[in-house]
């Protein structure tokens, strides 16, 4: 096993042992939980977000991202919360996409690209999702798929 596959498998399993205890070892912003007076930019908004609040975060490798997002997702898996992201340009199907997850299956759909995309945003997401479709596929079946048809979002593939 490479050294840094080691490590990356090493600090997942940290992670989630102690996720489930309640504390959080993210090492991007996990850090802290907040209550958030301002509402979040969603999928209904009718321009875009405003961004200069926006955190910038480091210039990071696609395969970086990916690992990091996997692990998010299985922190995220350990606390109970299934959700997904998507750093596409909103559509009008994505409220729908978001809303119908939401209240049928309690999967969040998150747009985690409003206030830009790179190539770790995109690794993130990549990595957040394989892992976050795995447990939905097993918990409820193909659901995003076939939700994402019916709202008429789904794009193939």
């Amino acid at each position: 096993m490479r050294a840094s596959a080691l490590r990356r498998f090493v600090e997942v399993a940290g992670c989630m042992v102690v996720a489930t205890m309640g504390i959080n070892c993210a090492p991007h912003g996990h850090e802290t939980l907040t209550v958030e007076t301002e509402p979040q930019a969603d999928w209904t908004l009718s321009g875009p977000p405003d961004c200069s609040q926006a955190p910038r975060l480091a210039a990071r490798s696609s395969t970086d991202a990916e690992d990091e997002g996997a692990l998010d997702a299985a922190l995220d898996l350990a606390r109970g919360e299934l959700a997904l992201e998507s750093y596409e340009r909103p559509r009008s199907c994505h409220a729908r996409l978001a809303a119908r997850l939401h209240s049928e299956y309690d999967i969040d759909y998150r747009n985690v690209g409003a206030c830009g995309v790179d190539e770790g945003v995109v690794g993130h997401a990549r990595g957040y999702n394989a892992m976050m479709h795995r447990h939905i596929a097993d918990r409820h079946g193909p659901v995003v798929e076939a939700v994402a048809r019916e709202v008429g979002c789904f794009r193939g593939g």
